[in-house]
């Protein structure tokens, strides 16, 4: 009998065995970490994978370690990075540079919320200039919302004065963040994901974490740079959990499993799948399994189907940790396999193949079944041998582009792979200026060998085409590479090539760029415009003009406190052009 995280099981933990052993540890000087965060990224480009970690170790001072990966063994770099726990640990390559960046958040050693980009510079590491807000008790991931070419974030925790926050911070592409404007719910033991739900070419956004008022889970559709709740009932509100996002059933778009406490702090891991237009099929639901959950999606027995990790407490077991493996026997039916990894919980897991075997490997941090930290590296042993090593997909054919003024869509078929059906394939964009580069669009991949730097999905989710923005005359370089379910990469098709000329072409999207908030407003407006130079006028709604300002920048903070309560109106002439804004003031 097939089902989704047997109570039996999980209270007996994991009586089911495979045949042959899965997985054999591995002797490593990684530092024992709880309330932590770990992410994979070869931020050495030297094709395997090297490793971050956050947390606290038993001495409960948080630190921060970046351990360099050389031939499968690990040494800590002393980069002596702020240490922070509580929070979330991500690479990307934010300044387009080739290599990648560290995005931390959390709470510091003075109990402070605190939001970091780490740079990195041919191996050297150092905080950036960037100005992010703090928060801790959350999370923050990069997601090109904008479809811009460079790396926003979207993030959610605690923020100062202990206030919930979620926010979109939008790269200005001067290293530097401007709040988007766009204020979902705050949540505080939070989660947060970037994820392009109905293949659109553009990403939404779903939080999920205590409100203040009860757990909430939300998923926002993009529309024309705006963000519209969908599916309001549908899902379960959880916290203290996760949001993973996954092609579970190969049909060619993500599925969720989502993972937390209620607001009676009883555990649930439930699984949605997308039927498109919207809707979500509640396909598994369990309470009290565990709580305080960690989750990850990997092929880890190379049959094509994304398998599920899920670590945290056991509900009802006094401290008792658990570790549970889901092997996916295709189409959503899941199926629990022993892996004798000792439980984890009030930590982090991830997949990634740090020895390039073929054979996506396990990384696990928190509390063990004793509350001691814990950082436990696993070999996939490819059950004993009965496992096949992984293999690259084939190159995406078809590449297409398409320009209109200044934007392009660049387009592709379908790739192939002897393990990944063609409709589970993702895929991985590059854009450059000149042959081979990528300072427009960062595949994060090696565009010789495509060999990836990072344990996850491309840029482009399972999009077969893709839409930039906002580009400069000249001419482009671009090509794209499959991923497989197990985050390995093809080589890069043939590259092509497109040129923009937008010279006197009226372009309706750059139109769109000026953003005016919050709305309605109680001490200021904020206003973010495509070009520098401007001059505002704001009237009331008797058509009296009652502010009056030229300047120059990008964004601008108006006063509007001694503004009496009523509609406005803000005119703004921006290179050339007209843009029309109403907000109220409180």
């Amino acid at each position: 009998m097939k089902h989704f995280l047997n109570l039996l099981i999980i209270l007996l933990i994991a009586v089911i065995s495979a045949s042959g052993q899965l997985f054999s540890h591995v002797s490593t000087p990684l530092e024992h970490l709880s309330n932590s965060s770990v992410a994979w990224g070869d931020y050495d480009n030297d094709g395997d994978l090297d490793l971050v970690l956050t947390g606290e170790p038993g001495n409960t001072i948080p630190a921060t370690y970046i351990y360099q990966n050389n031939d499968g063994n690990f040494q800590e770099t002393g980069a002596g990075l702020p240490g922070l726990t509580d929070g979330s640990a991500e690479w990307g390559d934010w300044d387009l540079d080739g290599d990648l960046d560290l995005l931390l958040v959390g709470r510091n050693n003075y109990n402070v919320a605190t939001s970091i980009i780490i740079e990195n510079d041919n191996g050297l590491f150092t905080v950036s200039g960037a100005d992010l807000p703090g928060v801790m008790g959350g999370e923050a991931t990069w997601g090109d919302f904008d479809n811009d070419g460079d790396l926003d974030i979207l993030m959610a925790g605690v923020h100062e004065g202990l206030t919930f926050y979620t926010r979109i911070m939008e790269n200005d592409g001067n290293g530097q963040f401007t709040d988007y404007g766009e204020h979902f719910p705050g949540v505080q033991n939070a989660s947060v994901a970037w994820v392009d739900y109905n293949n659109d070419g553009k990403l939404d956004v779903m939080i999920g974490g205590d409100s203040g008022g009860g757990m909430i889970t939300r998923l926002y559709k993009q529309e024309d740079g705006s963000f519209k709740e969908v599916n309001p009932e549908g899902f379960m509100g959880l916290s203290a959990g996760d949001i993973h996002w996954g092609d579970l059933d190969n049909d060619g778009d993500m599925d969720l499993v989502l993972a937390g406490v209620d607001l009676y702090l009883d555990g649930h891991i439930m699984l949605y799948r997308n039927d498109g237009n919207d809707q979500f099929m509640t396909l598994y639901t369990l309470t009290n399994p565990i709580a305080f959950t960690a989750v990850d999606m990997a092929d880890y027995n190379n049959d094509g189907w994304l398998d599920i990790i899920v670590t945290g407490k056991i509900v009802g077991c006094g401290t008792t940790a658990a570790t549970m493996l889901f092997r996916n026997e295709t189409f959503l039916n899941f199926f629990e396999v022993s892996t004798l990894i000792p439980g984890s919980k009030q930590g982090d897991v991830t997949w990634g193949d740090f020895n390039n075997d073929g054979f996506t490997d396990l990384l696990l941090t928190g509390l063990d079944g004793f509350d001691l930290p814990q950082t436990n590296l696993y070999n996939n042993d490819g059950g004993s041998g009965i496992f096949s090593a992984n293999t690259p997909p084939e190159a995406p054919p078809g590449l297409t582009a398409t320009t209109s003024g200044n934007s392009v869509t660049v387009a592709w078929d379908r790739a192939t792979d002897a393990q990944t059906p063609s409709g589970g394939l993702g895929y991985n964009l590059y854009i450059g200026t000149t042959s081979a580069t990528h300072d427009v669009v960062t595949p994060s991949s090696n565009p010789a060998s495509g060999i990836r730097y990072l344990a996850s999905l491309g840029n482009t989710s399972q999009d077969t085409s893709f839409t930039i923005n906002s580009l400069g005359d000249g001419t482009y370089y671009w090509s794209v590479q499959a991923i497989d379910n197990g985050f390995m990469g093809s080589v890069f098709a043939p590259e092509e090539s497109f040129t923009i000329n937008a010279v006197g072409i009226d372009d309706p999207e750059n139109r769109k760029r000026i953003r005016l908030f919050p709305n309605p407003a109680q001490t200021h407006i904020d206003i973010r415009m495509p070009d520098a130079g401007y001059q505002l006028e704001i009237y009331n709604a008797l058509g009296n003009p009652v502010i009056s300002q030229p300047g120059t920048g990008f964004f601008i903070r108006i006063d509007v406190e001694g503004l009496a309560p009523g509609l406005y109106m803000v005119q703004i002439r921006n290179n050339g052009q007209v843009f029309v804004e109403r907000f109220v003031k409180e």
